[in-house]
């Protein structure tokens, strides 16, 4: 939970459907755990084949690039421009995925085309915000440049598509978000969203759909990198953008986490070494997720986001060194800022008495855009209801994102209103918006109107699926090792929970890190667990050795020392107080 949240909603238990002589056969089969193929067949995974796909991943099963509709022409138009000694212009976000995108592009191109004839933008989030502006068009068209790639953005670049091809300047748009109803007039649309794509996977992230362009160019010999070198930067970007971690995902983040390990990228090397990643052990989705993929959404959140990419298009140990120094930098005064913002967010959520609307829409004024995302993310983890978060400016427009949980559609939710917005887009969970800030409160009513009508039934109690309810000594060493055969964990794909019922607190009740979590063991039958409880330290006044508890967890093998634990990290505990 975030600092300053405003409650701690009781959660709902939701135990997965078990099989256990499905699961059983399974485990025969594949030669896997026995709590390994109990948590696959609990999340749907029983036949095969299913199982067989999510076990056994191969780069030979990526699906074929030219797939996508419109790979030909854009293949075809970057040879042409090859052929002519053109000058190609990448343009990409301010976010990790975005970054990623436009480096793995310009890696993708620079050697075949030379350095001078591949430049690249990023926008800054505070002057010229999300997407493909006019002035940019007209500044690549200026400076004799005869092709733009979009990447990460320009689905609904409808003005810059018309801009574009009145200065003769051509347009691929390589994009994974939600389009509208039409798509813009360009050379080539890749978005696996489109509904025409011709793809058949449409979750890829937008360094996904990156690399689609860039095998494809590999394949006709327009690009001489080979596509399988650039996996690092695509494993980097799909864990950062938080897209399912299923089907073509999977297998791009675990070979790319493999590549990550040996990558002869300066940048990502020195982001490991400053985020004390242990590259021997190997770099994972959780270490992208939470060390790595903040310090560079740093960079675009307090304003530069072209520091991110110069990191990982340098050449030189030297600088690359330092641009990680600089982002670490950033993110230390990213966190600060975020923690005055979220407080803020609180006290003007209680103020206006907004907590319990389906649809929680809260603004401020100057409130800092680059951080409100994952402040509204914060607040949207403790309410367990949509949230979106705005920005107001001295213009009187209000900018913001949105995120949501499980289950909601945001887009859906933004068209009921958008006759009120200025703009709009992103994904199910997690969305931008822009509208007038006298017509906050018409949108705040809007959108909690289509939620109520939308999601009659919707419970905003936080749920947590279950996956096995254990006894304390089915969690053996050996099994609970087997389970990091699920890896990479992320979204679609979370690490295990399983959960113990009435299970005893024995010796080891303590506090750490100066006393923000819970240390204990269980014991019960001969079987010792370690459990730490995150930012629950305060629970040391209410329980003691004897109690009875039931938890929720993430299982794993703990390494301090030469030895090797198990240890469970607590996420929910229902207990009776002391008194």
């Amino acid at each position: 939970m975030m600092e300053g949240s405003l409650t701690n909603y009781q959660k709902t238990w939701r135990n997965r459907e078990e099989d256990i002589e499905v699961a059983r056969r399974i485990s025969d089969e594949f030669g896997c755990g026995f709590l390994s193929s109990r948590v696959l067949v609990a999340r749907g995974y029983r036949t095969y084949d299913a199982v067989y796909g999510f076990l056994h991943q191969s780069l030979r099963n990526l699906h074929d690039p030219f797939l996508f509709k419109d790979m030909e022409k854009a293949v075809d138009r970057i040879g042409r421009s090859l052929e002519k000694d053109g000058k190609i212009i990448i343009h990409g976000d301010y976010d990790a995925d975005g970054i990623t995108s436009t480096a793995l592009m310009v890696r993708s191109l620079r050697p075949s085309f030379g350095n001078e004839r591949i430049s690249h933008h990023l926008p800054s989030r505070y002057g010229e915000g999300y997407g493909v502006s006019m002035q940019k068009v007209e500044e690549a068209a200026g400076n004799d440049i005869d092709l733009m790639i979009t990447v990460d953005c320009g689905i609904k670049a409808f003005e810059a598509a018309d801009t574009a091809r009145e200065y003769g300047l051509d347009l691929i748009i390589t994009d994974h978000h939600e389009p509208g109803d039409e798509i813009p007039n360009a050379t080539a649309v890749i978005d696996p969203k489109s509904k025409d794509s011709g793809y058949p996977f449409s979750e890829l992230a937008g360094v996904g759909v990156a690399f689609k362009l860039a095998h494809a160019l590999q394949m006709k010999d327009v690009s001489l990198v080979d596509a399988r070198e650039l996996l690092d930067l695509v494993a980097f970007g799909t864990v950062a953008d938080l897209v399912p971690l299923v089907d073509e995902n999977r297998t791009l983040v675990k070979f790319g986490l493999e590549k990550l390990r040996d990558s002869r990228n300066m940048g990502l090397c020195s982001l490991m070494r400053e985020s004390n990643i242990d590259r021997i052990k190997g770099p994972t989705a959780t270490d992208i997720s939470f060390k790595m993929a903040p310090r560079v959404n740093s960079a675009g959140r307090m304003g530069d986001p072209d520091m991110a990419l110069e990191l990982f298009l340098t050449e030189d140990r030297v600088d690359s060194d330092l641009f990680a120094r600089q982002l670490n930098n950033l993110n230390f005064r990213r966190r600060s800022v975020g923690n005055k913002l979220v407080e803020e967010i609180n006290a003007e959520i209680e103020r206006t008495g907004v907590m319990k609307d389906p649809f929680i829409l809260i603004a401020g004024k100057g409130w800092n855009p680059g951080v409100i995302g994952i402040s509204a993310n914060g607040v949207m983890n403790d309410l367990a209801r949509p949230v979106a978060v705005l920005s107001i400016d001295d213009d009187g427009l209000a900018k913001g994102s949105a995120r949501a949980p499980n289950g909601f559609d945001l887009i859906g939710a933004f068209s009921s209103v958008s006759d009120l917005l200025l703009e709009h887009g992103g994904h199910e969970r997690a969305a931008g918006l822009t509208l007038r800030a006298e017509d906050i409160e018409k949108v705040r009513e809007g959108l909690i109107k289509d939620t109520l009508e939308r999601y009659p039934d919707l419970d905003f109690t936080p749920v947590i699926d279950i996956d096995l309810c254990l006894s304390p000594d089915e969690l053996t060493g050996s099994e609970v090792e087997g389970l990091e055969s699920l890896r990479p964990f992320g979204t679609a794909n979370s690490s295990p929970i399983i959960s113990i019922g009435d299970a005893m607190i024995g010796h080891g009740l303590t506090t750490v890190g100066e006393g923000k979590h819970l240390k204990f063991n269980i014991e019960e039958s001969g079987s010792n667990i370690k459990c730490i409880y995150f930012n629950k330290g305060e629970l040391i006044d209410s329980i003691s050795p004897g109690s009875m508890v039931s938890i929720a967890g993430e299982p794993s093998i703990h390494r301090w020392g030469g030895r090797s634990d198990i240890q469970i990290r607590v996420i929910d505990m229902e207990y009776e107080p002391i008194s």
